[in-house]
């Protein structure tokens, strides 16, 4: 199955926060505008958790696990230049760089071999797996009762340090 059978750019044009980031990562290739925007994944300020296959994703695309605890952990805003230098981004610029890049990297002649979108399923299977139906359903239900267990074990030590405030309060 060649789901994916061309090479796609992420123009990065201003700012890239939440989805749009997950939307440009998914990309073969990004270049951001050098002067203006950030990239910035603000799930961990609004108290929202990034669902697993984007962070598998993450793991598999990004240059490094730190660069992806510094934006994942830490939202941390990145602008152009510094997500070129972290490796984030293949480049610098415009539209003109996108074609630039294409023309490099002679993309157009890879694609003619065929053989792209399968390099990609195979390079990214993990992902893939995560995002298919059955897959996002398992990681649905393993992060529920996760949550459900630590709930658990957070009331249970309320209680237990209640206990241990009421016989502290009877010496």
């Amino acid at each position: 199955m060649n789901r994916y059978p061309m090479p796609t750019i992420a123009l990065i044009n201003g700012h890239c926060f939440g989805a749009g980031v997950f939307l440009a990562i998914a990309q073969d290739y990004r270049i951001q505008n050098p002067s203006k925007g950030f990239l910035c994944l603000p799930e961990i300020d609004l108290g929202a958790v990034i669902p697993s296959p984007f962070q598998q994703m993450f793991k598999q695309k990004l240059p490094s696990p730190a660069v992806f605890r510094l934006m994942a952990l830490e939202g941390k805003r990145i602008s152009g230049k510094d997500a070129f230098e972290m490796g984030i981004v293949d480049g610098l610029g415009g539209l003109e760089d996108v074609l630039r890049l294409v023309e490099t990297k002679k993309l157009t002649e890879k694609v003619e071999k065929g053989v792209w979108g399968s390099l990609k399923e195979d390079m990214y299977h993990e992902t893939l797996e995560l995002m298919d139906e059955e897959g996002y359903h398992g990681i649905l239900k393993w992060r529920e009762e996760l949550e459900k267990r630590k709930f658990e074990e957070k009331e249970s030590m309320s209680k237990k340090i209640e206990k241990f405030k009421r016989s502290q309060a009877k010496l």
